[in-house]
């Protein structure tokens, strides 16, 4: 049989037409199916809710509350007998009360029917203690008096504290107020006494005004003892009390 040439050539052709439109379909569906998978992965992400941001503003630790603000004040008595004080007014905050006598000595805030001192013959060379007043008018009187007395109220002022290092006293069977001193309430202080006598230290808050238990409470013969102590607030007071000899308190910072 003789071969067709015209025939072989269409027949080529034919094969060519049919590859090529394959191949245009394939790349069609090709195309179809990822503009398929597109639109689903938009639908995805915009129906996604946000995802949840973490940040946001650090909170600052509280500042601690400032110490009880006490307006300047100085006003004194004297006598040497018994006497009802005029009148007077007292504004809020804590102040320092000092007495000055070779006798015994009594004093009393009337309004509140509270005892202030108590003392013996040689008690009063210079006795202080801290009163927390709530404002307004007061009154006090003296009893049970053998001398002359001096009477002195003064503000305490925490403006300007300083670095607690030691407390000092050479003064005997004198109870005292000391302060105010800078303290690191986040950190933990060795108190040691130098005393063969009885004594007893109080730490005095100076944001609340408020008196806290004792540090010590020792008795006679207890010379160098020693304590732990965390203060309650950056600034504090202390008083003394019940002193039958001079004595020296030592305050020293645990690393």
């Amino acid at each position: 049989m003789t071969k067709n040439p015209e025939m072989n050539t269409t027949i080529r052709k034919a094969r060519i037409n049919l590859s090529i439109f394959t191949l245009s379909n394939l790349l069609l569906l090709l195309a179809l199916i990822f503009s398929l998978l597109s639109c689903n992965i938009n639908d995805t992400a915009a129906t996604k809710p946000p995802a949840e941001t973490t940040g946001g503003t650090e909170t600052e630790p509280e500042s601690e509350p400032e110490p009880i603000q006490t307006p300047a004040f100085h006003k004194e008595f004297s006598g040497s007998t018994a006497l009802v004080l005029d009148p007077f007014n007292l504004p809020k905050g804590l102040y320092k009360i000092t007495v000055n006598t070779s006798g015994y000595f009594q004093l009393f805030d009337v309004n509140n029917d509270t005892t202030i001192f108590n003392l013996f013959e040689g008690q009063g060379n210079g006795t202080e203690i801290v009163f927390n007043s709530k404002g307004g008018d007061y009154l006090f009187r003296t009893d049970n008096i053998s001398a002359n007395w001096t009477l002195i109220f003064t503000n305490i002022d925490f403006s300007n504290p300083a670095p607690i290092s030691s407390i000092n006293s050479i003064t005997e069977d004198v109870m005292k107020v000391f302060g105010p001193y800078e303290m690191d309430k986040n950190a933990q202080y060795k108190v040691t006494m130098y005393t063969n006598g009885f004594l007893q230290l109080f730490p005095i808050n100076s944001i609340t005004g408020g008196e806290e238990s004792y540090i010590f409470n020792a008795f006679s013969g207890n010379y160098g003892a020693q304590t732990v102590y965390k203060p309650s607030a950056s600034i504090m007071l202390f008083r003394t009390d019940n002193i039958t000899e001079a004595y020296r308190l030592v305050f020293q910072k645990l690393q």
